[in-house]
């Protein structure tokens, strides 16, 4: 479950605006909100990642009793997973604008651990329940500080790699290879074998036997 109390973030330099399929023949706008800055702390991101030990694993403590990120030299861990029927909410400048947006997905989350213990995560909101009130809103406050609370996010571990795998099952354990991509070459074909050119000793002799039997 993901839950992320009221606290400072920043929105990302755009918004993307799309549509979005709801059933076979109805297409709602959406968007697609990057935010970073979120600061969450260990037990948090054991919530997140159903995980308790994953952020004890990040840290190591110096002998100032300051815990520094353990690899440092590496980039922001990305969760794979996502959280759907998510409760999402803006707060905006400073009269406190309010933005609610529900429900939402909230994917491509990133953590990297930062001095001090705490993780700093970043990620997508993407909303599809009128959201054209609230975007003019939102773009007022791109690229700048807001804040932001997250709640009932559910964590769905769905991946492509299960998808796939679970068609290769319906078909009996063997999925038909990929059609070959646009940018790929046509097969050649294979060329005939030409029998090697007679030498002009044997051309003489055929000439001569063909004068004998003409005679």
């Amino acid at each position: 479950m993901l839950n992320v109390t009221l606290r400072p973030a920043k929105l990302g330099p755009s918004i993307n605006t799309r549509s979005e399929r709801h059933g076979e023949d109805e297409n709602v706008p959406a968007i697609d909100i990057t935010v970073s800055g979120i600061m969450l702390d260990r037990e948090e991101v054991g919530d997140l990642t159903e995980d308790p030990e994953l952020a004890l694993a990040l840290f190591k403590q110096q002998t100032d009793q300051v815990d520094v990120p353990r690899f440092a030299d590496f980039g922001p861990m990305l969760f794979k997973h996502k959280f759907t029927d998510a409760k999402v909410s803006f707060e905006l400048g400073l009269h406190k604008q309010s933005v609610r947006l529900s429900p939402c997905k909230v994917r491509k989350i990133q953590l990297e651990a930062v001095l001090g213990g705490m993780l700093e995560m970043s990620c997508r909101v993407q909303c599809a329940h009128e959201v054209a009130p609230d975007l003019s809103k939102l773009a007022v406050f791109m690229n700048q500080e807001v804040k932001i609370a997250i709640s009932d996010g559910a964590l769905d571990r769905k991946t492509a790699e299960d998808t796939q795998g679970n068609l290769a099952l319906e078909g009996g354990g063997n999925a038909d290879p990929p059609p070959p991509s646009e940018d790929e070459p046509p097969p050649s074909r294979p060329r005939r074998s030409r029998a090697p050119a007679p030498s002009r000793a044997t051309r003489a002799k055929k000439s001569k036997g063909a004068r004998r039997r003409a005679a």
